[in-house]
Protein backbone atom coordinates (compact mmCIF):
# COMPACT_ATOMS: atom_id res chain seq x y z
CA UNK A 1 0.00 0.00 0.00
CA UNK A 2 1.58 3.96 -0.98
CA UNK A 3 0.43 6.65 1.66
CA UNK A 4 1.86 10.12 2.19
CA UNK A 5 1.48 11.34 -1.55
CA UNK A 6 0.14 14.67 -0.48
CA UNK A 7 -2.03 16.48 2.01
CA UNK A 8 -5.04 17.90 1.15
CA UNK A 9 -5.75 19.40 4.90
CA UNK A 10 -4.32 18.62 8.40
CA UNK A 11 -4.67 19.95 12.36
CA UNK A 12 -9.23 19.46 11.82
CA UNK A 13 -11.41 17.81 12.15
CA UNK A 14 -14.09 20.96 11.58
CA UNK A 15 -16.45 20.73 8.77
CA UNK A 16 -16.23 24.27 8.20
CA UNK A 17 -12.32 23.25 7.16
CA UNK A 18 -12.94 19.72 5.65
CA UNK A 19 -15.38 20.20 3.31
CA UNK A 20 -14.08 23.47 1.61
CA UNK A 21 -10.81 22.19 1.37
CA UNK A 22 -11.90 18.76 0.40
CA UNK A 23 -14.38 20.44 -2.65
CA UNK A 24 -11.29 22.70 -3.81
CA UNK A 25 -9.22 19.47 -4.21
CA UNK A 26 -12.24 17.68 -6.12
CA UNK A 27 -12.42 20.10 -8.36
CA UNK A 28 -8.07 19.85 -8.97
CA UNK A 29 -8.56 16.29 -9.83
CA UNK A 30 -11.29 17.22 -12.31
CA UNK A 31 -13.89 15.41 -10.20
CA UNK A 32 -17.65 17.00 -10.63
CA UNK A 33 -18.76 18.86 -7.75
CA UNK A 34 -22.33 18.97 -7.15
CA UNK A 35 -23.62 22.43 -7.74
CA UNK A 36 -25.95 22.13 -4.56
CA UNK A 37 -22.65 21.32 -2.42
CA UNK A 38 -21.26 25.15 -3.13
CA UNK A 39 -24.71 27.30 -3.01
CA UNK A 40 -25.21 25.29 0.82
CA UNK A 41 -21.27 25.83 1.58
CA UNK A 42 -23.02 29.52 2.03
CA UNK A 43 -25.82 28.82 4.13
CA UNK A 44 -26.14 30.06 8.10
CA UNK A 45 -25.49 26.86 9.99
CA UNK A 46 -25.19 24.86 7.15
CA UNK A 47 -21.43 23.01 8.82
CA UNK A 48 -23.50 21.48 11.89
CA UNK A 49 -26.37 20.06 9.80
CA UNK A 50 -26.86 16.53 8.95
CA UNK A 51 -27.09 17.88 4.81
CA UNK A 52 -22.93 18.86 5.71
CA UNK A 53 -22.50 15.45 7.53
CA UNK A 54 -23.66 14.07 4.04
CA UNK A 55 -21.59 15.99 1.86
CA UNK A 56 -18.71 15.23 3.72
CA UNK A 57 -19.42 11.76 3.28
CA UNK A 58 -19.67 12.39 -0.51
CA UNK A 59 -16.36 13.79 -0.67
CA UNK A 60 -14.96 11.45 0.54
CA UNK A 61 -15.64 8.86 -1.66
CA UNK A 62 -15.64 10.76 -4.59
CA UNK A 63 -11.65 11.37 -3.64
CA UNK A 64 -11.55 7.84 -3.35
CA UNK A 65 -12.92 7.14 -6.20
CA UNK A 66 -10.41 9.52 -7.94
CA UNK A 67 -6.89 8.06 -6.09
CA UNK A 68 -4.17 6.43 -7.94
CA UNK A 69 -4.51 2.62 -8.09
CA UNK A 70 -2.55 1.32 -4.87
CA UNK A 71 -3.81 4.61 -2.77
CA UNK A 72 -6.32 5.98 -1.09
CA UNK A 73 -8.21 9.04 0.17
CA UNK A 74 -8.84 9.28 4.35
CA UNK A 75 -6.50 9.89 7.32
CA UNK A 76 -2.89 9.34 7.59
CA UNK A 77 -1.93 6.41 10.00
CA UNK A 78 -1.19 8.65 13.20
CA UNK A 79 -2.68 11.37 12.63
CA UNK A 80 -6.57 11.58 11.98
CA UNK A 81 -6.76 15.04 11.22
CA UNK A 82 -4.38 14.37 8.29
CA UNK A 83 -6.24 13.81 5.30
Amino acid sequence: MVTGIGTVSWGTMRPEDLIPAFADELERLGGRLPARLRSRMNLRGYYRSEAATFDLEGLFDSLDDLASPGCYFGASEGDGSDF
